[in-house]
């Protein structure tokens, strides 16, 4: 048996990187991290040799020590400067290079000389000397410690957590690592007054009250610079590139290499180390002041003067909603500004979205009343309309017609018109709340009222009340932009009947009445409700309704001729479908809106529209396309599927997710395992074994399977996996059983090239 070979991708993106830079190359052994040695060497409190190497490994004496420390301290700019004209001990000339640093730890009274007068300054220094200078540095002094020395200053070292990453003990020479730890560790150390050691040094702390390294990091870079050359990014700056100079990219280590254009970097010469920053974010500006920008919601704030001079008053992106692409630097720090790139989107920080930035910036919905606005609209746009970008019912069109009736919307931070071609037509059934109205109901259907004009003409003040028929002119979302009498405004829609009955309306005047409905699910798969005669119509129906002064509901022929039967098993087989075609799937009282991609490539033969109604309705439009289709449970996607677990006469249980359920009933008789289930508004009724299934499987991807001929059956988007176990099941997924090694079957209703679809899993476990 074959091993099935998991071509699923499965995609995590769980990382939270921590600012880690790099540091000089060197020859010594090192364990230190990359922040450790480079905020000693920003601080100067150790460098590298003439050769770069930072010498890891090797002992520090005490004078070196001494050097290190006072270079963490306050008074690093004292000693550098001072010279003596006396010699502190007889082993410390005043000619001697660490004199001055050795004097001002004694002022600061961070040491003292041996009993016999000498400092002793090329002897190594030990954890105890190292951890009593560094104690001294926080504030202590011989008085806070009892008990003999070195016990009491280690005890204290290892309680404020100098010892982090330090594995000497009592007696040990230190390294320069060790050193380097040993004030690292001190910058984020409770001095004895409480404060934090670095904040006396001016330096700021995180939200966990350590050493702020990014802050440190962008005060002591040089920067930024947008690169226009990468060949050139340093010309004009005192900065050189060598062998040893290292890069990173958006905080991950990289190469000269990956500079490009565009990209914003920083650089130090202390620590030989460029600083790549490639991120951009997109949005809508809400607000900019001078030192910040709220772009879609989320703050940035304006680290350049060239950033602040574009969003300031006057600034080339200072206009209310612009639509911008801030480019960032070192903690997404604004650098530059430039005209939103909707390419750029996908990088952004924050989670807006095209969609939701174009929300923020749409007009109001314009109403295009009569003709002589329809052939004026082009005023009413705040920018020339020939180039901006056209959507024509949501979808983007070239050509635009405008007539009366039509719905406009424009966002000038995208260069983008929407207008809308969309109605409904059927009697006011509810208007809600009756002074000052947000929402009407019309055909069985409750719309959002979007425009003044709209909520005055269905208030108590307007021309329209509960009982009136109307056609109401639809925006974005379906939103109500217009209200008018249905003489005015004539329509037509296509759809098939799902429901009958009878139900409650309100007259006019009032009253209470029940009368005939019919509920109509047209070709977008919206749901209309009419008062209307079923007396002739029955659900299933192909219908036409035609609104003008009256409703009127017409069955439709259902019949197709060969001619006809051959265009539609064409059109479909080969994908002919019209860009905004709109499809849906009948079964009983359920549909379903089908994609186009759904059917391309099906076949169907022609003989079969002979025998069957596959086709209730359908249209072309002037380019031969189909522009809509009504499907009689053809594709199979309006039925449930899962696995019957129990079966008994009469009655089964079964699983469509993780809950079982129970079903009974007269006519209620499948076998345990894969099934369909039909429904009826919304219920499920029955259920049916399905057939057809496949086991010699050797791979699985997110939409197919492949037997061991390499044949390809797709899966459809809601496919039922159930791993089975000593006879009982579980639900679960592909991404679950790609993790292990399952030995699968697969069960279809009917072969893809017929528009079936794999729709139950079983997976178990190879042993």
């Amino acid at each position: 048996m074959k091993k099935v070979i998991y071509k699923f991708l499965i995609f995590t993106c769980a990382i939270t990187m921590l600012l880690s830079m790099t540091a000089f190359a060197d020859n010594g052994a090192k364990a230190a991290s990359d922040e450790v040695i480079n905020v000693v060497k920003l601080l100067e409190i150790a460098n590298g040799d003439q050769h770069g190497n930072m010498n890891y490994d090797k002992h520090v004496t005490r004078a070196e020590f001494v050097k290190m420390a006072i270079s963490a301290s306050s008074s690093k700019e004292t000693a550098a400067k001072i010279k003596l004209n006396v010699s502190l001990f007889p082993d410390v000339k005043n000619s001697y290079w660490g004199a001055g640093y050795i004097s001002v730890a004694i002022d600061n009274g961070l040491v003292n000389g041996y009993l016999d007068g000498t400092f002793k300054p090329n002897n190594n220094v030990t954890l105890e000397e190292a951890a009593t200078i560094v104690l001294r540095l926080l504030g202590y002094t011989d008085s806070d410690f009892l008990g003999s020395y070195p016990a009491s200053q280690l005890k204290k070292y290892e309680d404020l957590k100098l010892d982090e990453n330090i594995s000497a003990t009592r007696g040990d020479k230190l390294t320069r690592e060790e050193c380097m730890l040993l004030l690292y560790n001190a910058l984020s150390a409770k001095m004895k007054n409480g404060n934090t050691y670095c904040t006396t040094l001016g330096l700021s702390t995180n939200s966990e009250g350590k050493l702020d390294f990014s802050a440190l990091l962008e005060d002591k870079l040089d920067g930024p610079i947008i690169v226009k050359d990468a060949s050139t990014a340093f010309d004009g700056t005192a900065f050189i590139e060598d062998e040893n100079t290292e890069y990173v990219l958006n905080n991950a280590k990289s190469s000269r290499a990956s500079l490009k254009e565009n990209d914003v970097i920083y650089y130090s010469d202390v620590i030989n180390t460029v600083f790549i920053y490639r991120k951009t974010a997109t949005g809508i500006v809400n607000k900019a002041d001078s030192s910040s920008v709220t772009l879609s919601g989320k703050p940035y704030f304006l680290s350049t003067a060239q950033a602040k001079d574009k969003l300031s008053l006057g600034g080339e992106f200072n206009e209310e909603k612009s639509f911008v692409t801030l480019v960032l630097g070192i903690n997404d720090g604004v650098v530059d500004v430039m005209k939103g790139d909707i390419s750029k989107i996908t990088e952004n920080d924050s989670n807006s979205t095209h969609l939701s930035m174009i929300s923020e910036t749409i007009s109001k919905p314009l109403y295009i009343k009569t003709t002589a606005d329809a052939g004026n609209w082009e005023s009413l746009i705040p920018f020339p309309a020939d180039n901006a970008v056209k959507y024509l019912n949501g979808k983007e069109t070239q050509e635009m017609s405008i007539t009366s009736g039509d719905v406009i919307y424009y966002s000038k931070a995208f260069n983008s018109i929407w207008v809308y071609k969309k109605t409904v037509s059927g009697n006011i059934e509810q208007i809600t709340p009756a002074a000052s109205p947000t929402s009407v109901t019309v055909a069985g259907k409750t719309y959002s009222v979007a425009t003044s004009d709209a909520a005055y003409d269905l208030s108590i003040y307007g021309s329209f009340e509960v009982g009136d028929r109307v056609t109401l002119s639809l925006g974005i979302n379906d939103e109500c932009v217009a209200v008018n009498d249905t003489s005015s405004v004539s329509g037509v829609l296509y759809g098939v009947i799902t429901a009958t009955g009878e139900k409650t309306y309100t007259a006019k005047d009032g009253e209470k009445y029940t009368a005939d409905y019919i509920t109509v699910v047209d070709t977008t798969n919206t749901a209309y409700t009419y008062e209307y005669s079923k007396k002739y119509l029955s659900v299933g129906d192909a219908v036409k309704v035609a609104f003008s002064d009256n409703v009127v509901i017409s069955k439709l022929s259902t019949e197709v001729g060969k001619g006809t039967a051959a265009l539609l098993c064409d059109a479909i087989k080969n994908g002919k479908f019209a860009d905004d075609c709109e499809i849906i799937d009948v079964n009983g009282t359920e549909t379903i809106k089908i994609k186009p991609e759904r059917l391309s490539g099906t076949h169907i033969d022609v003989e079969q529209f002979t025998f069957t109604t596959i086709v209730l309705y359908h249209e072309f439009d002037e380019n031969g396309l189909l522009s809509k289709l009504i499907l009689k449970d053809f594709t199979g996607d309006t039925y449930e599927y899962g696995i019957v677990t129990y079966s008994s006469s009469g009655a089964i249980k079964y699983m469509t997710d993780k809950t079982e359920k129970n079903l009974s009933g007269q006519d209620i008789g499948c076998s345990v395992g894969p099934a369909r289930f039909s429904k009826s508004n919304g219920q499920t009724v029955s259920a049916s074994s399905l057939t057809g299934s496949l086991d010699n499987i050797v791979a699985i991807t997110s939409y197919a399977i492949y037997d061991d001929k390499d044949n390809e059956y797709l899966l459809s988007d809601d496919v039922k996996v159930f791993i089975k176990n000593a006879g009982s099941y579980s639900y679960s997924s592909i991404s679950e059983i790609a993790k292990g090694d399952y030995k699968l079957s697969a069960y279809y209703d009917k072969l893809p090239k017929y528009g079936g679809r794999i729709r139950v899993i079983i997976a178990i476990r190879n042993v």
